[in-house]
Protein backbone atom coordinates (compact mmCIF):
# COMPACT_ATOMS: atom_id res chain seq x y z
CA UNK A 1 0.00 0.00 0.00
CA UNK A 2 3.16 2.17 1.13
CA UNK A 3 4.51 1.43 -2.12
CA UNK A 4 1.83 2.25 -4.25
CA UNK A 5 1.35 5.97 -2.58
CA UNK A 6 4.99 6.71 -3.44
CA UNK A 7 4.76 5.49 -6.52
CA UNK A 8 1.92 7.58 -7.29
CA UNK A 9 3.85 11.22 -5.28
CA UNK A 10 6.79 9.98 -8.06
CA UNK A 11 4.29 9.61 -10.99
CA UNK A 12 2.94 13.06 -10.16
CA UNK A 13 6.26 14.94 -9.45
CA UNK A 14 7.64 13.28 -12.52
CA UNK A 15 4.43 14.76 -14.32
CA UNK A 16 4.82 18.07 -13.09
CA UNK A 17 8.87 18.18 -13.54
CA UNK A 18 7.68 16.88 -16.99
CA UNK A 19 5.22 20.14 -17.88
CA UNK A 20 7.10 22.56 -16.24
CA UNK A 21 9.76 21.48 -18.28
CA UNK A 22 7.85 21.71 -21.79
CA UNK A 23 6.39 24.61 -20.74
CA UNK A 24 9.84 26.69 -19.88
CA UNK A 25 10.04 30.93 -19.23
CA UNK A 26 6.15 30.96 -20.25
CA UNK A 27 4.73 29.86 -17.10
CA UNK A 28 6.61 29.19 -13.59
CA UNK A 29 4.12 27.63 -10.75
CA UNK A 30 5.94 29.29 -7.79
CA UNK A 31 5.54 25.75 -6.03
CA UNK A 32 7.85 24.19 -8.69
CA UNK A 33 9.94 27.39 -9.15
CA UNK A 34 10.67 27.29 -5.29
CA UNK A 35 13.23 24.29 -6.21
Amino acid sequence: MIEGLIKSLTKGLTKGLIVEGLLGIAWKPPFLSVN
